[in-house]
């Protein structure tokens, strides 16, 4: 699937509201999810001694993902298309 189509997918699930007029709100779900993987990372380092093993990294994967689906429905309301700004790694 390309950007611009998980962008469309992406932004028919965001429910808040004013949607389409509140830049807060998908503001503030952004930030707190990458709270949320500030988070996994502190109790690696806290309860692991800072070794990532599969577990840990599953769980900063996961919390990663969610990140970008807020922020591209956050880009989406200001009608930013991700088509063309991203760099592939080969």
């Amino acid at each position: 699937m390309d950007f611009k189509t998980y962008q469309k997918k992406a932004r028919e699930t965001a429910q808040y509201p004013n949607l389409g007029s509140n830049n807060i709100y998908p503001t503030l779900g952004l930030v707190g999810e990458a709270g949320e993987v500030a988070e996994k990372v502190k109790k690696v380092i806290r309860d692991k001694n800072g070794i990532f093993d599969n577990e840990s990294k599953l769980g900063i994967k996961k919390r990663v993902r969610r990140c970008i689906v807020v922020h591209i429905k956050s880009l989406y309301r200001i009608k930013f298309q991700f088509r063309g700004c991203c760099i592939t790694k080969s």
